[in-house]
């Protein structure tokens, strides 16, 4: 049996559609698997529902990123509605290991936008959680190991309700992690 250490982000996505957004949604990240309800690998890397599909994991943090797919690129508004209304709860098992409102949780990823034109004027809007830079992420301050059985929880509430504008935004959770893959 062979053993190998790697730097791999665990990540999942949650789409958001244009429109009135409630107090009391919830949005549970790493409950679908790829392949499942039309998830690809653009939407996540989990396996298995709920549970990491290595051996073992040490995540040492989390990233959030918010965009839009395709042309029409993502509005301010857009982008501070989510990360201004919304917490995020990270769990093992149901010990909480980290409770944040999003906006406190830096993507790293750089610059989001967008440009907007009409007969009379151009309107160019850039977004950014975060300075673009692999280190920027949230850092726990020690990494938290799951064994491939331990359940993962990352869940989103809304706390006030907002509205998107017409496009389906993306809200992207990252872990930051250090595996182990055994071979045989």
């Amino acid at each position: 049996m062979a053993t190998e250490i790697l730097r791999q982000p665990i990540y999942d996505t949650q789409s958001i559609s244009a429109g009135a957004v409630a107090v009391g949604t919830q949005y549970n990240l790493f409950s679908v698997p790829v392949g499942s309800s039309s998830k690809t690998l653009l939407d996540t890397n989990m396996t298995v529902a709920g549970q990491l599909p290595y051996s073992e994991a040490s995540i040492h943090g989390i990233r959030i990123h918010v965009y839009t797919r395709g042309s029409a690129g993502i509005g301010v508004n857009n982008y501070n509605q989510i990360l201004n209304n919304c917490t995020m709860s990270f769990k093992k098992e149901d010990r909480t290991i980290l409770e944040v409102p999003l906006y406190m949780i830096p993507s790293g990823y750089g610059l989001t936008g967008g440009v907007i034109t009409t007969e009379s004027t151009t309107t160019i809007e850039a977004v950014s959680n975060g300075v673009p830079s692999k280190s920027q992420f949230f850092d726990l301050l020690v990494p938290e190991k799951f064994k491939s059985r331990d359940r993962l929880q990352v869940n989103v509430d809304v706390k006030a309700a907002f509205t998107t504008e017409t496009v389906t935004t993306y809200l992207v959770v990252v872990l930051e992690a250090q595996i182990t893959k055994e071979y045989y």
